[in-house]
Formats: structure tokens, C-alpha cells, sequence
């Protein structure tokens, strides 16, 4: 929420903090003027204590000091309404007590404007509110849809409930993005899976409200297929001049290479499918040894290739490729 919206919120604070300070009396002006200050510094420097214990900010990545300015103002409302209710005036007592939550929310703007969570004010009244999330929808729906194939034009969202005995963190209910694809058979197809934890202050749903995981995914998917159509009669002409083309595509699994044997077949070139049959053994040895060695930028662990090879699907005959197998 950028724009017109904090400004306007600092400046009723402003003012409404002006009024409800006032002038008064000499005693308000040297004891409890000063006193609502202290408070309001004391609570500054206790959030910006908690903040920084937290590792939530450093210097490459520091918090606005809009935000402490406001947080320092919040204790100062806070010590004005307190300090001040007796002997106030009605209309004062009425102003200090809407100055604290104002600047309270001042507070909220700020860190917002640093986190980034809640980019509209729609998607922080869905939030407060729990409205639906994109593209949500419920199990028994996406069962029935998966069953007669209605293959939806975006990526569906439905929340699911996993029991916590295994990592022994606290539950926080989940949710499940599955793409077009997922609708196109039954049983569904085996599809990668990319695992997105939410932060200690987050939920599962900041992901697609704040940061709008879902849209991403869809553009994602839908881009992809772009390229692939954008590139396919471009490779095909270079092919059909006698020219060799190295794409950087995934063939792991019969979708990927059925858009490969179609350029093959549009080209109308020779062809060879080279396929490493090498048992897991083998690679997870050389695998343990490249880490080892620290030659290499990313580390895979075990666990990671075994989630990479489970969606390897070898080539079939009726796929119509020469398909030449090396093994040790």
C-alpha cells in the first residue's frame, strides 16, 4: 500500500496527536509531556531491539526509520491518553483516544512499506477478513474435475490438512497448487514438486496474497509454452539446413519429449536419443564426490536426487525415438 493512503493516515495522525498533546498546563508541559516522550522512546528502542534480535533487520536490508518514528509516536499517544485523561476535556479525552490507534496503524503503514506484504488494500482486507484465496477451491471439486478431465485454464489452489508427527513443528494448515496438467489424466500425472515455507511472522497464504505465487506459476506455465512455440519453427529451420542446435529443454519425462520428436518429425532429420542407464549407486557415489570435492557452486544431497530421478520416465518404443542406452 503506496500512494495517497499512508501519507493521508501520518497526516491525520499528526494532527490528532497535536490536539490531543495541546498546550494545557505548566505541570503537563515539564512532568508529563516529557514523560509520554520517554515512553514513546523506551518503545521505539524496544522494537527496534526485538527487530534486530530476530535477525529481521541488518544492513542489507534495514528498517525504514519511518517505522520507528511512528512506533516512538505510538508510545507517545499512548502516554499522552494516560497521563492525560484526568482533568482533559471530553473532546480531548475523544482525540487522545483515536491519536493512539492512528498512530498505531502509522506503525503498520511503515512496516508494510518495508516487508511488502500487503500490496493493496484488497489483499489486507482478505487477509483480516480470511476471504478466499486465488484460484481457490475444495477437494471434492478438484476430484470431480480431475475425473472427467475438465482441464481448467489456470492452476487451482485447494487447502489441505497434513499431520505435523513427522516434522514436529507447528500446524499451519497447508495449501496445494495443481496446474492444468494435473486434470489431464487418471490418475493424475507425477509432477515436480517445488516446497514453499512461510516465515515465523507469515502463513501459507502470504505466499499467494502478498506475493502472488499463483499468478506467477500461471505465467510461468504459460510463457513457457510460448517459448516453445516461438523456438520450435526457428530449430526446425536450422535443423533443415544441416546445422546442429543444443536447447537447453528438459527430456525427462514423455510430455517434455514428445514437443522434441515433433520438431524431429517437422524437420524431417535423422536422429539419435542418447539415454544414460546408470544405477542410483553409481550416481549418488559421483554425486558425494563432487560435493566433496567443492569444485562445484550447488550442493545435492541424496534426498534431492531422489526427488529429481522420481519424475524420470525412460523412453517408450511407441514414442518413436532411436533411442541408443549406455550403461556401465
Amino acid at each position: 500500500m503506496h500512494g495517497w493512503i499512508p501519507i493521508t493516515a501520518q497526516v491525520i495522525a499528526g494532527l490528532l496527536l497535536i490536539a490531543a498533546i495541546g498546550w494545557r498546563n505548566r505541570r503537563w508541559r515539564l512532568v508529563w509531556l516529557p514523560w509520554a516522550a520517554l515512553v514513546g522512546v523506551a518503545l521505539a528502542v524496544a522494537a527496534y531491539w526485538y527487530i534486530s534480535s530476530e535477525g529481521m533487520s541488518d544492513q542489507t536490508n534495514p528498517a525504514p526509520r519511518s517505522l520507528w518514528i511512528w512506533i516512538a509516536l505510538s508510545g507517545v499517544a499512548a502516554g499522552v491518553l494516560i497521563a492525560g485523561w484526568r482533568g482533559a476535556r471530553w473532546w480531548r479525552r475523544g482525540v487522545s483516544t483515536l491519536a493512539l490507534p492512528v498512530c498505531a496503524l502509522c506503525s503498520a503503514l511503515a512496516l508494510n512499506l518495508w516487508v511488502g506484504y500487503f500490496p493493496t488494500v484488497q489483499v489486507a482486507w482478505n487477509q483480516l477478513t480470511a476471504g478466499p484465496l486465488p484460484d481457490q477451491t475444495d477437494a471434492v471439486t478438484v476430484t470431480a474435475m480431475q475425473k472427467r478431465h475438465a482441464i481448467p485454464a489456470k492452476g487451482t489452489v485447494v487447502p489441505v490438512d497434513i499431520p505435523y508427527t513427522a516434522s514436529g513443528f507447528k500446524h499451519r494448515g497447508e495449501l496445494v497448487y495443481l496446474p492444468p496438467a494435473w486434470y489431464a489424466t487418471d490418475p493424475p500425472p507425477p509432477l515436480p514438486t517445488v516446497m514453499m515455507v512461510g516465515g515465523e511472522f507469515n502463513t501459507p497464504a502470504d505466499w499467494l496474497r502478498a506475493g502472488n505465487a499463483v499468478k506467477t506459476i500461471d505465467d510461468f506455465a504459460r510463457l513457457s509454452a510460448r517459448l516453445r512455440a516461438a523456438m520450435g519453427p526457428h530449430v526446425v529451420d536450422i535443423l533443415q539446413r544441416g546445422l546442429s542446435v543444443v536447447i537447453d529443454f528438459p527430456a525427462n519425462t514423455m510430455s517434455d519429449r514428445s514437443w522434441m520428436r515433433s520438431l524431429i518429425t517437422e524437420a524431417d532429420i535423422a536422429h539419435e536419443l542418447h539415454v544414460l542407464d546408470i544405477p542410483d549407486a553409481i550416481c549418488k557415489e559421483r554425486l558425494r564426490q563432487r560435493n566433496e570435492s567443492g569444485e562445484h557452486p550447488y550442493e545435492v544431497s541424496e534426498a534431492t536426487y531422489d526427488l529429481l530421478t522420481s519424475h524420470f520416465v525412460l523412453p517408450r518404443p511407441d514414442e518413436g525415438f532411436n533411442v541408443i542406452v549406455h550403461a556401465p
